[in-house]
């Protein structure tokens, strides 16, 4: 069974083992929990569910709701969605991003982690969705392509490239 379930409803031992199997820069994604003790693991966890996804975030300026993604009872990654639609994100930054333990990778896991993302973005009132993607991310410009089209490609200050993916929900 996968499900996801939103971060503040899952603070724990299995979440915080499964921070431990996401490497500290994955792309496109930072994981500040990697190789911390579980208490700061917990205390970390409890300011944000207090501090940032009740209210508004000032770096993306926007609410970010916060999901583990579940395979049966086992946490295997983590799926953020920006829940305004503003000037940042419609000039291209991205509405959603996950990540999933590198222990579940390459396991076709991504294709049905993208179904259920946009099944939340449904029910939270969105008719699309505006998702980057590093292009040599090849596993993850897969699973997107196959629910959304590339609008453009480019150039970010890193140096390196990105794919910018119109995912419409019907």
């Amino acid at each position: 069974m996968f499900y996801l379930k939103l971060i503040d409803k899952c603070i724990g031992k299995k979440e915080y083992e499964m921070y431990q199997d996401i490497p500290k820069h994955s792309v496109g994604y930072d994981n500040d929990l990697y190789k911390v003790s579980y208490n700061e693991y917990l205390e970390k966890m409890n300011y944000y569910v207090q501090n940032l996804t009740k209210s508004f975030d000032d770096k993306f300026q926007c609410q970010t709701n916060r999901y583990i993604f579940y395979v049966d009872d086992t946490p295997v990654g983590e799926v953020g969605i920006r829940l305004v639609k503003n000037d940042f994100y419609l000039k291209g930054g991205s509405q959603i991003f996950y990540v999933i333990r590198k222990s579940y990778r390459n396991k076709k896991l991504g294709y049905v982690l993208i179904d259920l993302i946009i099944k939340e973005c449904q029910k939270l009132g969105f008719t699309e969705i505006l998702a980057n993607c590093d292009t040599n991310n090849i596993g993850s410009n897969k699973m997107l392509a196959k629910h959304g089209k590339i609008i453009k490609t480019y150039s970010r200050n890193d140096g390196g490239t990105s794919n910018r993916y119109k995912i419409i929900i019907k």
